[in-house]
């Protein structure tokens, strides 16, 4: 027998990994996940952006980065320019580290929306290899007779049931990701 509600938690997971990577997809507005896992040199040792300073959204397309320490600047300043999928040139002035989000041409978002689809594509994968990991622990144990053809059966076609509801969310999610980034 699987165990449904852990089979559940575990694509739960797939989808909130899904989530956090169209959050880091520049999409033309500001948002705190662009920057917050980028990796910062701190004295030495690679350190997620959010560790080392203060991110937020003043305006629609600003994001300003307050480093909690003035000496973190340069290192911060250095990651974003190195950071190829921003495309941004940071601002330094008093109050930290501004990123002037442009407005995106058509043909980056066509380029974009892609990009998320290739991401979805991805993760429905990852959905049907937990299908398939399940599928063979199900014909093993009616090999080694620890459960029936019925139960096979049965579990067969719920294993089937949540692969398609989660690769359904994830079409949903990738349809609304794609609007947002088309949207101008």
């Amino acid at each position: 027998m699987i165990d449904i509600p852990s089979l559940s938690n575990q694509l739960d997971k797939t989808i909130q990994s899904l989530c956090k990577e169209f959050a880091s997809l520049r999409t033309g507005q500001a948002s705190v996940d662009l920057v917050d896992e980028l990796m910062v040199d701190s004295y030495g040792v690679p350190t997620p952006m959010k560790h080392v300073a203060a991110i937020s959204v003043p305006e629609p397309r600003m994001v300003l980065i307050s480093p909690w320490d003035g000496s973190m600047t340069a290192p911060i300043e250095k990651a974003i320019l190195q950071a190829t999928h921003l495309g941004i040139n940071p601002v330094v002035d008093q109050k930290g580290i501004r990123l002037i989000i442009p407005p995106l041409t058509e043909e980056r978002r066509k380029v974009l929306a892609k990009e998320a689809s290739q991401k979805a594509e991805k993760f429905k994968v990852e959905v049907r290899q937990v299908r398939d990991e399940v599928r063979s622990d199900l014909k093993e144990q009616l090999k080694n007779k620890e459960i029936s053809e019925d139960e096979q059966k049965y579990d067969l076609e719920e294993i089937d049931k949540l692969t398609k509801e989660y690769t359904q969310k994830i079409e949903e999610i990738l349809s609304e990701k794609q609007a947002e980034i088309m949207k101008v």
